[in-house]
């Protein structure tokens, strides 16, 4: 492609598909500019890295903001940057979920500096943090925050007005903060305008059913592995019986830290013990899904919310709250240590006999030689973990009531100590940080899995044979086990890995044959292959499957044992190479054309008189002449790349150019230098007509969406830069928070 051009659009999945449509592209999210400067593998890896300093240092900002200590602050910093709703996503890769949720610290940031300064500055700059979590690719989390934040906003400031303010001042501070969210939308124009044109035409335009939205909820019995994180297995040693899995369900922020919230919620001398409760709660009730009502209400009656899946992603929010509750907490409890009354000292002694008879139960009774039977019948009932190791599940719930027991014995005695003033409050907090980091790395570091980046992308040989294959085509991976391996070596691939595509082209690939009925997931389980003929129009040369496949038009040209599906654990399949010995070409003529509605073509495709090399089928009348005494003609690519495609051609009759490229607006056509109209063809595809002659033809793909989204953000850009020239003084406010 030419040096300094965007790729806007993504050849390699779903036979092209628009990548500036796509919100998890985040082309224009700041940060991947890392992208482009350092190597893409240890980026990847490194972006992990800046993301968890960058959430707590944010969270450390905003806890100074509502007054709290250095060292409450830096605890709760460091309870949401280790905490494992953030931590977990390193597992799965799911980079732009960790992206999208650092801003939400800065939002919080700006809309308490506004309120507690009474400046609309601060509302009007918390418009650039909510810009940056629109363009980091997570657009449900993004949606999510501002949620979290407009509760927030809407307590703050109605607590901030009672009993002295005017109702005039609720006016102004609701039209800022208003503001905030419309500059915000704006600033992430260039990638808000596409990304709902591309929404409108995938699969989930017209919503998902309840019960794939729902998905991913946190059943409320899971709230054990709040306090007990491996009660339901370990997923890197293949042990995990939870429901959903384990990233999604994490909510894991240490022991410690749920005590202070404790602490901060019985004390109630800090207005944001009650807000952050409040979000907590909610977050939390949000995340069981169809487990409560506030998730269902959201589905029903909220826009967008029925085109969301996995509502536990709001478990971010509950990790933030329950890190601030534990700032407050620490606070409060360092309040009460300079006079400890009777309860609060009945309450630690209470504790340490707690985990005391605990630690004498595990360690004395032995429980690791009681029978596993045990076990299975009061926790696993006979009918969970189904053929997985008991007992190491048994070891882990040992072990997980072994480290609390003794967590909350040597927290009651550090207090204990600090009452008898054996200790200083130095030594405490150093004591307190310490368990808590302590606590949160033994817990992360069973979730990492480090290897060489050649380990993890050694490609396998029948993908470097494929790869030695210069001519244009696509590949079909029928279980779609090899995409990411096939995307890395840029191979066009028929199918692709996302949960955005476009609603035609996948009623166009199951045509295939026998499919899973699942209309909303983020692949394609095709299990047989009766109608190879759209595998020919889509130009697929290469089909990859894991059983053998009987279809005369596919000749297997390669047989492999033990490929390597799975980097996480060692999962193994056989795979079956097959070459499609009727492929037609990227590009060709044919002579007539034949016009039909849209509800008829995948009927006309399957039957035995089509015949793709003499007729193409169109869903509008191109009021030319539809039967030519042309004849089919491939035609040769001379040029492309993501955003265009040139073609030559000579044709001594009219006829109709066929394109195997899909049909989508924002494509545009030009035969010698001269628009014409693209005709959607074969119900997916792209056709042009032509004229006799010598024909010089170029698609250029442009979007209006990506043009009106650039204008619209550069001037918002360029505005917001004017106010904050003008109002620059009032960052005075903002550098107090470091000292």
């Amino acid at each position: 492609m030419n040096f300094g051009s965007l790729p806007l659009w993504n050849p390699y999945i779903f036979s092209g598909s628009p990548f500036i449509g796509n919100p998890s592209s985040s082309m224009f999210y700041p940060l991947n500019l890392l992208f482009l400067l350092f190597p893409v593998d240890n980026t990847f890896n490194y972006m992990f890295i800046l993301d968890t300093l960058l959430i707590g240092f944010f969270t450390f900002l905003f806890a100074r903001s509502i007054n709290l200590s250095k060292f409450s602050s830096f605890t709760s910093g460091a309870t949401m940057m280790f905490g494992g709703p953030m931590l977990s996503q390193i597992l799965p890769g799911h980079l732009i979920n960790f992206d999208t949720f650092i801003w939400f610290p800065l939002i919080l940031l700006f809309y308490e500096l506004s309120i507690k300064k009474q400046k609309i500055f601060f509302a009007i700059i918390a418009s650039i943090p909510i810009s940056l979590s629109f363009l980091s690719g997570a657009s449900q989390i993004a949606i999510f925050s501002l949620i979290a934040a407009s509760i927030y906003y809407m307590f703050r400031l109605v607590l901030n007005i009672y009993p002295t303010k005017k109702i005039s001042y609720l006016f102004k501070m609701t039209i800022a903060f208003l503001a905030s969210v419309v500059i915000g939308l704006l600033l992430a124009s260039i990638q808000i305008l596409p990304s709902s044109e591309f929404s409108k035409l995938s699969a989930r335009a017209n919503g998902l059913s309840y019960e794939f939205a729902s998905d991913f909820s946190l059943h409320p019995k899971q709230l054990v592995s709040f306090i007990f994180p491996y009660f339901f297995g370990n997923p890197m040693e293949g042990t995990y019986w939870g429901k959903g899995n384990f990233w999604e369900l994490n909510g894991y922020l240490g022991l410690l830290p749920l005590l202070l919230t404790f602490i901060a919620i019985f004390n109630r001398k800090n207005k944001h013990v009650i807000i952050f409760t409040i979000i907590g709660l909610f977050a939390l009730f949000f995340s069981f899904g169809k487990y409560s009502i506030i998730f269902p209400s959201f589905y029903e009656y909220f826009p967008f919310f029925d085109t969301f899946r996995v509502p536990a992603r709001f478990l971010y929010v509950y990790a933030f709250s329950i890190s601030i509750l534990a700032g407050l907490g620490l606070e409060s409890l360092i309040r009460i240590l300079h006079k400890p009354n009777v309860i609060f000292l009945n309450t630690i002694k209470a504790i340490f006999l707690f985990g005391l008879i605990f630690l004498f139960v595990i360690l004395f009774l032995n429980f690791k030689e009681l029978d596993v039977s045990f076990y299975e019948k009061l926790i696993l009932n006979n009918s969970y973990a189904v053929g997985l190791n008991h007992k190491l599940l048994y070891e882990y719930l040992i072990k997980d009531l072994l480290f609390t027991s003794s967590l909350l014995t040597c927290f009651s005695i550090i207090i204990l100590l600090k009452v008898k003033n054996r200790i200083n409050l130095n030594f405490l907090k150093i004591i307190i940080a310490s368990i808590i980091i302590l606590d949160l790395w033994i817990f992360n570091s069973k979730l990492i899995s480090t290897k060489t980046i050649a380990e993890v992308y050694d490609t396998p040989q029948f993908i470097k044979k494929i790869n030695k294959d210069k001519e244009i085509f696509r590949v079909f991976d029928k279980e779609g086990y090899y995409l990411p391996m096939l995307e890395r070596k840029k191979i066009e691939n028929v199918t692709g890995i996302h949960s955005l595509y476009i609603k035609d082209y996948q009623r166009f690939l199951l045509s295939i044959g026998a499919h899973k009925n699942k209309p909303y997931e983020s692949f394609f389980e095709i299990k047989e292959i009766n109608f190879p003929i759209f595998l020919n129009l889509l130009n697929t040369k290469y089909v990859l499957s894991n059983t053998e496949i009987m279809n005369d038009s596919l000749k297997k040209i390669s047989k492999h044992s033990n490929v390597h599906i799975n980097y996480l654990q060692k999962v193994e399949k056989k795979l079956f190479v097959y070459q499609n010995k009727n492929l037609l070409p990227r590009a060709y003529i044919v002579p007539n054309a034949i016009v039909l509605s849209k509800n008829n073509v995948l009927d006309k495709l399957k039957s035995k008189n089509f015949d793709p090399k003499n007729e193409v089928i169109l869903q509008k009348n191109p009021n030319m002449r539809l039967n030519n005494s042309s004849f089919y003609k491939e035609v040769k690519i001379s040029y492309r790349d993501p955003n265009r495609v040139q073609l030559s051609t000579i044709l001594e009759n009219p006829g109709f150019l066929v394109l195997s490229e899909v049909f989508y607006p924002g494509w545009k056509a030009y035969d010698n230098n001269k628009e014409t109209e693209i005709y959607k063809a074969n119900y997916i595809l792209r056709s042009i007509y032509l004229d006799k002659g010598t024909h010089r033809i170029t698609f250029i793909y442009s979007p209006d969406s990506y043009k009106t989204g650039a204008i619209i953000s550069i001037s918002a850009v360029f505005l917001i830069c004017i106010y904050l020239l003008r109002n620059k003084d009032s960052l005075v406010d903002f550098k107090s928070l470091f000292s």
